[in-house]
């Protein structure tokens, strides 16, 4: 089916919208009469509705789409939307995957859309062609595209602007009106003298060229049927030689040399006729009057033709005559002056002049000169016009470089996809927005921010000329990327060429730059970078690091301009970018770079060597001095505190060899230097192994091998931790070296920066570095093994690593393993006892058997074993004898001395017995109850060797009892007596000894008449009597010393006092002599309120005063007055023994008494110092954590304020206190 036959019909648009019908370009047709912008068949008429209808399209109709690139059941984006929609919208649409790059279509790069002019294609368009030249156009010289009328015009694109410009021109030859004086002045390649050969050719072939369609578009927007012939006059000027003069063509085809403006204006307007008319001007360089200028401007018409006169550059020569002579300028005012007045004068005559090209002319005081003249001249009839505007550039530009590019519809898959893309990036929203949208698909296949960035910053450059300068620019570069580049558009890919190689269009614009630095040097050196990191992101294909750094470059010109980071993606964006990989490819390149500007959030490559780059240079520098990071490196490894160790072990940091490694069983931790590097797992290198083997040498064995433990540098990661340490040297090397002249203040801030980053990593990289763990194994070989990381420091997560291989002992073991028999094989055979020193080196020395920590490791083992009656510690004194330690806690003296042996409890003879040992549950066995009492017979059996260690004779148990008994931790009974807390009698102990646990102590309160009232009469008794009636009521005699107590705590509590005064205290034979009888006046001491007899009542929490009472009636055995009780309470009150509960109450009497709640007193605690202004605003911010410390106190604080000095007027005083009142209004200066 034909494509014109696919359409719908108008009315089955979707929405009911009128479609706009335009006749699709065939892609292989010539673009030529604005054919880029419309289709052939739309009229200029209709162009600006078909423009306006564009905005306003719906869904594109299934007809539309074209042969090349394009998808049918691919849905268009619905362009009636305000701001493009992202994802969602345009992802849909177009049928673009947005997640990991990869895309459901295909989207053809430009060079498949569109086909280069073959002359730009096989490189025989001159770059020369570019430039127009007016005079050349006259002559000959030309190229044909300009000297030929059917190839510029397919080559010109009307912009708004020429065509106002053409009309008002061809307005005024017809005359129709028009304007008869017109100036436009822009700088070089800004089309001023394409406008001018335009005129050229529509006055002398318009009629020859009706036909042509950008012709037809100029008469069209004119408004007149065709073109008006005319004869057109050439001025030159910079062709015009102050000497030599100007060769011009009359009339007829004749040539004639001419020396001033005058003469050349008339000979080609009139011929020889006109020429004879100003000869004699001619020849004194005298202008003509304004009616001889007038006249030769209306020979023209004469033959039915207007007059058109095209000045180019007047203030080249105008400024080249008043060098020459100093008159001229007068001279050529007054000529100028002349020549506009008569321009104005002559209705079908027009002037169109521009006056100067760049600043370059005007920058002398003569080239201001004439130029003020002149412009003082034409501002009088000027009408100004500028004919190429920006939005232009992209048509103008596709016109000169296409033969064909597609119509927009074709265009918008492909703009759909970038712009999907785009979506994704970190852009400014007018770059994601609909107009965004617009501009992509009216510049394609040019990316419109590659165009604006040419547009502003490179026309700065003097030689870059405009429209022209992109021409020059694009031209080259599309002819190589045309087979080269994939980009959707000509962005900074366009630029790049082979491998390394610069194009001839990057060798253009740095061209434009020179003089400033090497940028071809620059340039190659930062592509290279790109490329490398380029070749870690598999996913950029489209070498969009490289693009990066075009871009960058593109926006870093003239010096000093820079791009934002929106700026640059902008310009990276196509359908398969990978967002991620970018981002991180372009950080990894500004990591690189040597050019790039360190500003935050900026792309600026300059010609000073960045921060890297001096670092590099630095780098190169310390590099070539070795033992400078040798010591560098040995400096920071010591600096980070590897050999620390804990107390017991000794530490050795970076040894210089074996000899300072001491051969002694403490374990030995060393931290071997660098040139000791190893591989876990790997063979030992020799001079590892040295500190395992030797001491000073070969000759000299090392005896305690398993006592050495070591952590060598991981050689892979030395080499890391090495380049750390040289990149910190060279920073700073970069801040105190010659570079440093040269850094700017933004740069130094960042070096500080960058090297406090490299110094604060290096404790963590000498960490990670030490991670090899060797040690002697079981087998006496050395090991070596990765040592996991972990946050402890070296030293403890080498000493898991061991423990867990159970090669160290850190922790006492069971005490019978360094006893005969055990598999650890210490003992010799026959051996009954050995030193405990002889232990500890045993396991520094044999690889068998694992190490210890430190000797306390053994210590503790063998103390353990002491206190469990595993072992028998003996210790001989000088004197000869010997101490014995069995079931009791060895000291740490006991077992570090060297004469300390340790002896199984089979061999062992015990020299004394402490006297705990007897108490019941200390030896297991001995009692056979805790309530029965222990024989000394069986005490003295029960120390045979088997159950406990022997006795060395029968006075160790003799001494053990009596001191047991004496000391109250036991009570002996023989003979009928009790004995506690008392020495028993002297001589050998009675067989039928027994020991008992001592009873419980007898209160003074268990001695009234109410608890034993048998032993008391008429209120009186004996201390016979109490014990008496005490031993009936328990069962057994009560000791003494209980007694004693408990009589003295009757006394004392006033329960009874004693008849005879002097009788007390006495001792045990006294007792029938000791009488007591009831106090009959009740005494009752403040203090006992808190006494023993109360102490269950104040285990609650606000006891009542009447329980106090209760209890302590109870311990005195007798009712206590309520006077004599209040009294009590008062004074405990006041003496502060405890509060009332309410202080808000006042402490009542009588009944309500009782009830009344008490409380201990709280704790108060206090502080007094004298401040500073300084500590107090500290001690206002440590407040808050006093109270979360304490939260059970009340905290109040009294601040005292003094100021002292001459006394203060009234004013100031209030003043103070006002200042005060905002803290408290009770805080006032007196």
């Amino acid at each position: 089916m034909g494509r014109a036959q696919a359409r719908r019909p108008r009315d089955a648009r979707p929405g009911g919208r009128p479609a706009v019908h335009r006749r699709a370009a065939s892609l292989d047709a010539p673009v030529d009469r604005g054919r880029c912008r419309q289709g052939p068949g739309v009229p200029g008429s209709a162009r600006a509705h078909a423009e306006r209808t564009l905005l306003d399209r719906g869904p594109s109709r299934p007809g539309d789409e074209r042969a090349q690139g394009a998808r049918p059941d691919v849905a268009r984006v619905d362009h009636r939307l305000g701001p493009w929609q992202a994802s969602a919208d345009c992802c849909a649409k177009t049928g673009i995957a947005v997640h990991g790059g990869d895309e459901v279509m295909s989207t053809p790069a430009w060079n498949a859309k569109c086909r280069l002019r073959e002359e730009v294609k096989s490189g025989t368009l001159r770059l020369a062609e570019f430039a127009a030249d007016l005079n050349a156009v006259r002559t000959g010289e030309a190229p044909q595209v300009y000297r030929t009328g059917e190839e510029f015009f397919s080559r010109t694109y009307p912009t708004y602007n020429l065509k106002r410009l053409v009309r008002d021109c061809l307005l005024r030859l017809g005359g129709q009106g028009g304007v008869p004086v017109i100036r436009f002045d822009v700088s070089y390649g800004g089309g001023k003298t394409h406008t001018l050969i335009t005129l050229l050719h529509l006055a002398e072939r318009g009629l020859d060229l009706q036909e042509h369609p950008t012709v037809k578009e100029f008469v069209q927007f004119a408004g007149i049927e065709k073109t008006p012939k005319a004869r057109v006059a050439l001025l030159p000027f910079d062709k015009f030689d102050v000497h030599e003069g100007l060769l011009v063509y009359g009339p007829d085809g004749g040539t004639r040399r001419v020396k001033t403006p005058w003469g050349a204006l008339a000979y080609q307007l009139a011929g020889d006729a006109g020429f004879a008319r100003v000869k004699a001007h001619e020849e004194g360089y005298d202008p003509p009057a304004d009616p001889v200028i007038v006249d030769l401007l209306r020979e023209p018409e004469k033959q039915g033709l207007g007059t058109l006169i095209l000045l180019d550059e007047a203030v080249w020569y105008y400024r080249a005559a008043v060098n020459h002579d100093a008159r001229r300028l007068g001279t050529l005012k007054d000529f100028f002056h002349s020549l506009i007045q008569a321009v104005v004068k002559v209705n079908r005559c027009s002037l169109v002049a521009t006056l100067i090209a760049s600043a370059v002319e005007s920058r002398d005081a003569t080239g201001a000169l004439v130029l003020q003249a002149l412009e003082d001249e034409f501002r009088r009839y000027e009408e100004n016009f500028e004919p190429v505007a920006k939005e232009d550039l992209a048509e103008i530009l596709r016109r000169r470089l296409f033969e064909t590019v597609p119509p927009e519809d074709d265009r918008r898959s492909v703009i759909d996809a970038v712009m999907a893309k785009m979506q994704q990036l970190p852009l400014r929203e007018a770059q994601k927005s609909q107009q965004a949208y617009e501009r992509l698909l009216r510049s394609y296949p040019f990316h419109p921010d590659l165009l604006n960035v040419l547009y502003e910053k490179w026309k700065q450059f003097e030689g870059f000329q405009n429209a022209r300068g992109m021409l020059r620019v694009l031209a080259l570069a599309t002819r190589v990327a045309e087979s080269l580049d994939t980009s959707p558009l000509i962005g900074p890919a366009a630029l790049l060429g082979k491998e390394t190689e610069l194009t001839d269009a990057m060798v253009e614009l740095i061209d434009k730059c020179k003089g400033e630095a090497d940028w071809a040097k620059i340039l190659v050196g930062e592509l290279d970078k790109a490329r490398e990191v380029q070749a870690e992101f598999p996913s950029l294909k489209n070498r969009e690091l490289e693009q990066a750094v075009a871009a960058t470059f593109l926006h870093s010109q003239p010096r000093g301009q820079k791009a934002e980071p929106s700026d640059l993606h902008v310009l990276l964006a196509h359908a398969k970018l990978d967002v991620a990989s970018l981002t991180e490819g372009l950080a990894k390149w500004r990591e690189r770079s040597w050019f790039l500007s360190e500003e935050p959030g900026v792309w600026r490559l300059g010609t000073q060597p960045n921060l890297t780059h001096m670092h590099v240079r630095a780098i190169e520098k310390i590099t070539s001095k070795p033992t400078q990071v040798d010591d560098e490196l040995r400096s920071r490894i010591r600096a980070a505190r590897l050999a620390e160790v804990e107390p017991g072990v000794t530490p050795h940091n970076l040894p210089d060899s074996p000899r300072d490694v001491g051969d002694t069983p403490e374990l030995h931790f060393v931290v071997l230097a660098p040139s000791c590097a190893a591989d876990p797992g790997k063979p030992v290198p020799p001079n590892v192994e040295a500190y395992f083997n030797t001491t000073s040498g070969p000759g000299n064995p090392r005896t305690y091998r398993n006592a050495v433990i070591a952590v060598a540098p991981d050689r892979a990661r030395l080499a890391g931790l090495r380049e750390r340490v040289l990149r910190f040297m060279a920073w700073k090397e970069v801040e105190s070296g010659d570079d440093a002249k040269m850094i700017s203040d933004l740069q130094r801030k960042e070096l500080a920066r960058r090297r406090k980053e490299t110094e604060e990593g290096l404790p963590d990289a000498v960490r990670a570095t030490y991670s090899v763990l060797l040690a002697v194994d079981e087998q006496g070989s050395i090991e070596s093994k990765f040592l996991a990381p972990g946050s402890g420091s070296l030293f403890e997560r080498a000493k898991q690593a061991l423990i867990d291989d159970e090669r160290l002992l850190a922790t006492s073991l069971d005490p019978e393993l360094f006893l005969p028999g055990s598999y650890l094989e210490l003992w010799s055979e026959g051996e009954k006892a050995k030193r405990a020193k002889d232990l500890v080196t045993a396991f520094a020395q044999f690889p068998r058997l694992p190490r210890l920590l430190g000797p306390g490791v053994l210590q503790a083992s063998l103390a353990r074993g002491v206190r469990e009656g595993k072992i028998v510690l003996q210790i001989p004194r000088g004197d000869g004898s010997i101490r014995t330690l069995w079931r009791v806690e060895p000291s740490p003296d006991d077992l570090s001395r060297p004469e300390t042996e340790v002896v199984p409890v089979a061999h062992g003879a015990l020299h004394e017995v402490q006297p705990e040992l007897l108490l019941p549950e200390r030896c297991e066995g001995l009692w056979l109850a805790d309530s029965a009492p222990l024989k000394l017979e069986r005490l003295l059996g029960f120390f045979d060797g088997t159950h406990a260690p022997r006795v060395a004779s029968p006075e160790v148990i003799d001494k053990a009892v009596r001191a047991c008994v004496q000391r109250g931790m036991l009570m002996a009974r023989a003979d009928g007596n009790v004995f506690l807390r008392q020495a028993l009698p002297e001589g050998p102990l009675s067989r039928d000894l027994e020991l008992l646990v001592p009873p419980p102590p007898v209160h003074g309160a268990d001695l009234g008449p109410k608890e034993i009232p048998e032993a008391w009469s008429e209120r009186q008794t004996s201390l016979a009597q109490l014990a008496k009636a005490i031993s009936t009521r328990r069962g057994h005699a009560v000791p003494w010393v209980l007694l004693r107590d408990a009589v003295s705590e009757a006394l004392a509590a006033r329960l009874f006092e004693v008849v005879e005064e002097g009788a007390w205290p006495c001792g045990p034979e006294d007792m029938s002599r000791v009488h007591f009888r009831i106090v009959e006046i009740v005494e009752l001491n403040p203090a006992e309120l808190v006494s023993s007899a109360t102490k269950d009542v104040w285990a609650g929490p606000a006891p009542t005063i009447g329980k106090l009472k209760t209890s302590l009636e109870a311990a005195k055995g007798r009712r206590l007055p309520d006077d004599v009780f209040h009294t009590a309470v008062e004074g405990a009150l006041s003496r502060g023994l405890f509060a009332l509960a309410d202080p808000t109450k006042p402490l009542p009497t009588g009944k309500g008494l009782a009830a009344v709640r008490v409380r201990m007193p709280k704790a108060s605690l206090f502080a007094e110092a004298q401040l500073s202004a300084q500590q107090i605003q500290d001690f206002a911010a440590i407040v808050p954590d006093l109270k979360r410390a304490a939260a059970e106190l009340d905290f109040s604080f009294r601040v005292t304020i003094t100021a002292e000095g001459e006394k203060p007027s009234d004013d100031l005083v209030k003043e103070l206190n006002k200042l005060l009142a905002g803290v408290s209004e009770k805080w006032r200066l007196e």
